[in-house]
């Protein structure tokens, strides 16, 4: 018996929706990777570290010593999921100047790293970003 038309389109939609699916090599609005480099992922990262450190107790800045995972999701706007190393610099907060030259502490100092997760939603036509989570462990 054949099929018309008219049923046989929600199996062709559906096979269709899972050939995408596939080829995009997940679900549909899940995380998917991304890389350092693309847009909005520095600017998420660079956000990400601020925060950080406004919240931090530590008297020295911190700043990624290592990127270990990079994700992006596509929500009202852009989810970005970033899991780095934070070190510690020889930088004391307090004092003026751009924390991405401030050197990592040496072997002397005392030497303090965390693994962080930041998950943080960019609207850049609204001008917004925002922290969304921000979750530490030695």
């Amino acid at each position: 018996m054949a099929m018309s038309w008219k049923t046989s389109w929600p199996l062709l939609a559906v096979m269709c929706a899972a050939a995408v699916v596939g080829a995009l090599g997940g679900l549909a609005g899940a995380p998917i990777q991304a890389d350092l480099s693309e847009d909005g992922v520095k600017e998420a990262l660079n956000f990400a570290v601020a925060e950080y450190n406004k919240v931090s107790n530590d008297m020295f800045f911190s700043k990624p010593a290592r990127v270990i995972d990079v994700k992006k999701q596509v929500v009202a706007g852009m989810k970005y999921i970033i899991t780095v190393e934070m070190g510690r610099t020889a930088c004391r907060k307090g004092t003026e100047g751009n924390v991405g030259v401030c050197a990592m502490q040496d072997d002397t100092q005392p030497a303090t790293t965390e693994t962080c997760t930041f998950e943080v939603w960019s609207r850049p036509w609204l001008t917004d970003i925002r922290m969304l989570k921000n979750t530490c462990q030695k």
